[in-house]
């Protein structure tokens, strides 16, 4: 038998131990740091200068110091650090960025969802309109991979309880832009009226942006942050990124994509999906 649990280490009381009670804190303080894994930081290379009790981080490449050779692992403070390697399928949510992370066995990667995995892979209109769940009725056509926006509206019909009527139920509005590197930037993607509620924000790169630093972010006239901001996403990688602003519009508003390939920039596209009722 070993001495500590094979998923996570968490070292074991053995028989005859002194001081069980060190080992048994110790397994729950690995246990408090891995379960509903959050992380404040994966930018850090060495350890901060004056760390809260039970501050988890995410080592970053090239790590020096304490965390030397740590690089992608996730490490915790309780009265020193605790390492812990992490598995195939691990998430680890990022604090700073308000991104999710999936760990593939071999490194972290952002997570796409399987819907973002779907579209990436959609080659043309039809496929697209499938995967939205808009069908064959859909508006989106040609002219949106164009760069043209357009609003899809549709009404989902469901039983009553007795079975004797249908009860229309209205789907949120679905505005959708495709975008690409070389756009005239910041874009107008289509207006949202007063009342309406934000429900999500989706922004799905296709083609990831090369170029240095490049970015997106959403936004309208007064502020081309407010709905994703580009630490909310990295164009730099082909997957999905979704806000849920759950935002009521006091006035109609003028919905903005800024983008920002990047110096040295020759790819990128995707698209621009706003949910809103």
């Amino acid at each position: 038998m070993t001495d500590s649990s094979a998923r996570l280490g968490l070292p074991y009381i053995l028989t005859g131990q002194a001081q069980k009670e060190v080992t048994h804190n110790e397994a729950l303080n690995r246990l408090d740091a891995a379960v509903q894994l959050s992380v404040l930081d994966r930018d850090l290379t060495s350890p901060p200068a004056n760390p809260a009790e039970g501050a988890v981080y995410l080592v970053a490449t090239g790590a020096t110091g304490l965390w030397s050779g740590k690089d992608g692992q996730i490490v915790a403070c309780y009265n020193g650090w605790q390492v812990l390697a992490p598995r195939e399928g691990w998430l680890a949510w990022v604090t700073d960025e308000e991104v999710l992370l999936r760990h593939t066995g071999s490194g972290w990667t952002v997570f796409a969802s399987a819907l973002g995995q779907s579209l990436m892979a959609a080659q043309d209109d039809a496929s697209i309109r499938a995967l939205l769940g808009q069908g064959s009725a859909a508006t989106l056509t040609a002219g949106t991979a164009a760069g043209n926006a357009v609003q899809l509206d549709g009404n989902a019909r469901l039983p009553a309880v007795d079975g004797s009527q249908l009860l229309n139920m209205p789907t949120p509005t679905r505005l959708v832009h495709s975008f690409a590197y070389g756009d005239a930037t910041p874009a107008v993607v289509g207006t949202l009226p007063a009342g309406a509620v934000v429900s999500t924000v989706t922004l799905i790169i296709l083609t990831a942006f090369n170029g240095v630093s490049p970015a997106l972010a959403v936004g309208d006239d007064g502020n081309d942050s407010r709905f994703m901001a580009a630490g909310q996403n990295d164009a730099g990688m082909a997957v999905a990124f979704t806000t849920s602003p759950g935002e009521k519009l006091s006035a109609a508003i003028s919905v903005r994509l800024s983008i920002q390939p990047g110096a040295g920039a020759t790819a990128g596209s995707g698209l621009l999906i706003v949910d809103y009722a």
